[in-house]
């Protein structure tokens, strides 16, 4: 489907792809060094406290909210760019590019997967409606993904270009006259940042709403530990999450009652493999039932229930098999 849609982001190319190599290591090096993390975090903050006021302000709004505020971040990190509302054209074009994938989906894009030929069946034909579909979101990613980086690269050129991923990227190949070979590249990357964090970090903040909503037992003792370590004159900071035990918690069972992408990412063996006695041949599409996994009653007894206690008093050995953001944030390579 992807081919057809003509999105070759790191998500969804080959692992022994050149592009996908190229982007995966832009995307570690923005996104995994802690200096890069410091430099983010001026934005995180300033968008949590648009947060905030919105939700004081319109409380009955706060999915809408809490979706501006994602987009913003990931914009402003990615292109330089601040969404300021959801009329905003940037987010228009890239939520349709977004959601358009997303619905494609349906049972007959994932046949196509699994069946390739099926690729080949003219658009116009009887059942080919995720043929049709895949066209008309196509072309929303060229435009999305077109409008970002000649943005970006136009305000490069006028020197009016605040610091962003994209930014970086384009400077770089410049520098080092790679630019005709990675342009699609960075585009590509820049578009998996967008692509990849803003449905899941979205939900998984509306989840954190409605466990609270549904549990105010919980939202009674995370207040009092935050207002114990934090104090009421400022908010939390990354220097504050060792001293926030029961957040951490908090935060790990949100993650694992509802977790954002239930079946994860389809993943293709790059070599034969045998699991508990069953045999899997190389090129195999493997699903990997998240849900399942967290929500197993022999490693998470109670597990439909909204338990951030579960992870309190627990051994280290215990601790790592238990935490579910091993699980939550893929089975890919490190």
């Amino acid at each position: 489907m992807s081919e057809i849609m003509e999105w070759f982001t790191v998500v969804l190319l080959p692992y022994d792809s050149e592009s996908r190599r190229r982007q995966r290591k832009w995307i570690q090096h923005a996104f995994n060094d802690k200096d890069a993390i410091i430099t983010h975090e001026p934005i995180r903050r300033r968008e949590t406290y648009k947060l905030l006021l919105s939700l004081m302000q319109e409380p009955e709004d706060f999915v809408t909210h809490v979706k501006r505020f994602v987009a913003a971040i990931l914009t402003e990190i990615t292109y330089g760019y601040t969404i300021t509302s959801l009329d905003d054209p940037w987010f228009v074009l890239m939520d349709k590019a977004v959601q358009g994938t997303g619905e494609g989906g349906s049972a007959a894009a994932v046949l196509v997967d699994f069946f390739p030929i099926m690729k080949h069946i003219p658009s116009w034909m009887p059942g080919a409606g995720f043929k049709r579909h895949a066209l008309a979101v196509k072309e929303d990613i060229r435009k999305a993904t077109h409008m970002t980086y000649y943005s970006v690269k136009d305000a490069l050129a006028a020197g009016t270009a605040r610091p962003s991923f994209a930014a970086a990227l384009i400077e770089d190949a410049q520098r080092n006259g790679t630019l005709a070979r990675d342009e699609l590249d960075i585009m590509a990357a820049s578009s998996t940042i967008y692509a990849a964090g803003m449905d899941t970090t979205r939900v998984v903040l509306i989840t954190f709403i409605l466990a609270m909503v549904l549990h105010p037992e919980v939202l009674r003792k995370a207040q009092a530990e935050v207002d114990l370590v934090v104090g009421a004159d400022r908010l939390p900071e990354p220097d504050d999450r060792e001293k926030l035990p029961y957040i951490e918690c908090l935060i790990k069972e949100t993650l694992r009652w509802c977790t954002p992408i239930p079946l994860g990412i389809p993943h293709c063996l790059t070599e034969d493999d045998n699991y508990e006695g069953y045999a899997i041949p190389k090129g195999s599409t493997v699903l990997t039932n998240i849900w399942a996994m967290t929500h197993d009653e022999e490693t998470y007894p109670d597990a439909f229930a909204f338990r951030p206690e579960r992870f309190i008093g627990v051994d280290s050995k215990t601790a790592d098999s238990t935490d579910p953001r091993a699980a939550i944030f893929g089975f890919g390579r490190r």
